[in-house]
């Protein structure tokens, strides 16, 4: 028999290294090894090697679960946050000091081609709003309502179920009542007034994350994106016009005109 392919090799390694303890540092560096690998059933190996191995002490996976999470390649993405979730689960204390890191990767992920991607980085980050230390969030959920708004639309319904699950959550975070209401009740333009009235002084960020979804391969996202794009721009010629008219009201009279040398003012006899 001919020696085995490489990745019936690397199969057979890392098989071999499964049931191992905690402490075996040798398949710990195989295991690391294999989940760069560019075969995903290597991958797929390794990470579930790396979680037998810290079976009930995941959270000492944290670091490894915050650089995995910032790969390119889906298959990686999801591992990390599963794990993430498993770790928010089972030990919360142990995310307190890389809350704010940990969402901002979250925020990032929710415009991922990967639909699975976008769906479980949407349920995580709900679970993080209702962390310990959640106070922490206050910025990163502020920055998510919009995108959440718009993936609220998508026609994937587990997708769009997520984003207004977290919408609800960091609604309630921000106490911002009417917005939690109206996104528990998906009152879909409601909320863009909503989310346009008490946030305008944001318009310059929100017209750059709505641009973001013009691109999507889906039509309600872009067709949301535009519409929201058009209320954006009626509000901020609204409130131009409204600038230009306080100017105006503002501006001291201007100066009467000099009489000329030969001007007689008064009557004339």
């Amino acid at each position: 028999m001919g020696p085995l392919p490489p990745t019936d090799r690397h199969s057979s390694q890392l098989w071999s290294c499964q049931g191992h303890h905690e402490d075996d540092t040798c398949p710990q560096k195989i295991f690391r090894k294999y989940i760069r690998s560019k075969q995903p059933r290597s991958r797929e190996l390794a990470l579930r090697g790396l979680r037998n191995l810290y079976a009930g002490r995941m959270q000492l996976l944290l670091p490894d679960a915050l650089l995995w999470l910032q790969d390119m390649r889906a298959d990686i993405k999801l591992q990390a946050i599963h794990l993430l979730q498993d770790i928010v689960a089972q030990h919360p204390a142990s995310i307190r000091g890389v809350l704010s890191q940990l969402a901002v990767q979250l925020l990032s992920c929710f415009n991922e081609d990967n639909a699975e991607v976008r769906w479980r980085s949407m349920e995580l980050f709900a679970l993080l709003l209702e962390a310990p230390g959640r106070k922490r969030l206050l910025l990163q959920a502020e920055r998510s309502l919009l995108p959440l708004f718009i993936h609220m639309n998508e026609d994937i319904p587990n997708v769009a179920q997520a984003a207004q699950k977290a919408l609800i959550h960091a609604a309630k975070l921000l106490g911002w009542q009417q917005l939690q209401r109206l996104a528990s009740a998906a009152e879909v333009w409601m909320i863009a007034d909503c989310l346009l009235q008490k946030r305008g002084r944001d318009a310059e960020q929100y017209l750059k994350d709505t641009v973001l979804h013009l691109h999507s391969p889906q039509v309600p996202v872009r067709d949301t994106a535009v519409r929201f794009l058009g209320l954006l721009g009626r509000k901020l010629r609204n409130e131009n016009r409204e600038k230009m008219s306080d100017i105006r009201k503002g501006e001291p009279s201007p100066p009467a005109a000099p009489c000329p040398r030969k001007c007689h003012v008064g009557p004339t006899w």
